[in-house]
């Protein structure tokens, strides 16, 4: 496993985003929300899922290229069944191509009783 080291994402950090696992193209992600991630009628925002998803995107882009610099061109999600009480949400986020300035991606979002809440596609333009 690729060490990912704290201060490695300040911003996945702070929403207590966790990197189970990043290796050869392959990130997997956890989250346990917080009171705060939750809408006035007390569904988990899509937001939350969107970001899990876009800074394991990179964290897995990262793993077969950790000098390099990635960012996100797009990221398409479908938001497949709403979240109102969960302990854990977690993540599997895989490089499905990656040439020499672009990478496509794809993953998915889950509950901890492993029903689906989302699926994505992502496409990210490599620097360097």
């Amino acid at each position: 496993m690729q060490n990912i080291e704290k201060g490695f994402d300040p911003f996945a950090t702070l929403l207590g985003i966790n990197y189970d696992s990043v290796e050869n193209g392959v990130c997997k992600v956890s989250l346990i929300p917080k009171d705060e991630f939750f809408n006035p009628i007390h569904y988990l925002s899509g937001g939350v899922i969107y970001t899990m998803i876009d800074h394991a995107m990179g964290a897995a882009l990262w793993s077969l290229n950790p000098d390099g610099i990635a960012a996100t061109i797009e990221i398409k999600i479908n938001y497949l069944n709403p979240v109102k009480e969960v302990k854990k949400l977690s993540g599997e986020i895989r490089v499905i191509e990656k040439r020499t300035k672009i990478a496509f991606l794809e993953g998915e979002v889950s509950t901890e009783d492993g029903i689906l809440i989302a699926k994505a596609t992502g496409t990210f333009f490599i620097i360097r």
